[in-house]
């Protein structure tokens, strides 16, 4: 039997190839072993490390972090969002008024002392009255107390007790 199995290397073409070959000899159509590319040892092959991967992972890691907590703030706004919209339909908060009803002086004092210096004293009496327009709401309002200045100096204190 003369069946080709390989084509022949041989430029006339008239070589045959037998079934197997003796083991003793080389094959003579086998290609030759070629050099490697870069043979310079000098060179070193690139291997990529094992670090390379890890780094991958923590960066992969920090992204999905930053990604599920900017996320979770963006949920917790809308939530916060929509709450303040339910209280504002339910309740259509509005400002309370504030007129003062009267102001009487019962005292008024005005002395100048040897040394040129002039003393003010007034005793006045403030009536303060405040609206509410809201009837779901209801507010609460404890003592306060008011200074007046002029030029960063203390003209007056006044202490205004809690309306409830």
């Amino acid at each position: 039997m003369t069946d080709r199995v390989y084509p022949s290397a041989k430029p006339n073409g008239t070589a045959t190839a037998t079934a197997t070959p003796p083991a003793t000899t080389a094959n003579p159509n086998a290609a030759p072993m070629k050099n490697q590319m870069y043979n310079n040892p000098s060179l070193i092959p690139y291997r990529p490390t094992p670090t390379a991967y890890h780094r991958h992972n923590r960066r992969r890691c920090f992204c999905m972090c930053c990604f599920w907590t900017i996320l979770s703030i963006c949920i917790i706004l809308l939530l916060a969002a929509i709450a303040g919209a339910i209280f504002y339909v339910l309740y259509h908060p509005q400002r309370p008024t504030f007129s003062v009803s009267s102001l009487k002086i019962s005292s008024f004092n005005l002395t100048t002392t040897t040394d040129d210096t002039t003393h003010f004293t007034a005793k006045l009496n403030l009536t303060l009255s405040t609206k509410n327009p809201n009837k779901k709401l209801i507010y609460n309002y404890n003592n306060y107390l008011y200074n007046c200045t002029v030029k960063s100096s203390c003209f007056s204190k006044w202490i205004i007790s809690g309306v409830h």
